[in-house]
């Protein structure tokens, strides 16, 4: 960003700095990268790049997941055809009779990664220390107050989350 928008002018970082707005840094940028056509490509190329990055990591964890979930194995040729029908075609579906819900899906997929990378490891450490009482080699500093405090953290994300798809 640094590099793209120059110091001094109308859409320059001094003027962004005294303007005080919050999004002067995009309609900087905007206004640079509308400007050159190379820029432009690579800022696409760039998205796409992003867009299909996440997609891939989101995806193949859904698919391993439901393979887990379901019993199902990947390398069995019909588990596998069920696996990618139930990874891929209701996302498919929902953004072919509504297009511009993708945002809201993404919002409310926020959910269940927050239950599932925030709450379910939490809740497993703590089952683990107090209630079977399993030692490890290794054991993250923090105890009880550290744990209460992801659980409440990721759990005040959740309600975030629930508020925001409700709000739209």
């Amino acid at each position: 960003i640094l590099g793209s928008i120059p110091l001094h002018g109308a859409y320059g970082l001094k003027a962004l700095l005294a303007s005080n707005k919050h999004l002067g840094i995009t309609a900087s940028l905007a206004h640079y990268v509308s400007k050159s056509s190379f820029m432009l490509g690579s800022a696409h190329i760039f998205y796409v790049c992003i867009v299909l990055t996440s997609l891939f990591g989101v995806s193949f964890a859904l698919l391993h997941f439901l393979g887990d979930g379901l019993k199902l194995q990947i390398k069995n040729r019909k588990d596998r055809f069920i696996l990618v029908s139930l990874t891929y075609v209701p996302p498919l579906v929902i953004m072919l009779v509504n297009q511009h819900c993708f945002d809201r899906i993404l919002g409310f997929s926020g959910i269940f990664v927050a239950a599932i990378l925030g709450i379910l490891p939490a809740l497993m450490a703590w089952r683990g220390r107090y209630y079977l009482r399993l030692k490890g080699a290794f054991i993250v500093w923090g105890g009880k107050p550290l744990l209460l405090m992801t659980l409440i953290f990721f759990s005040y994300v959740i309600v975030l989350e629930i508020l925001n798809c409700w709000g739209h």
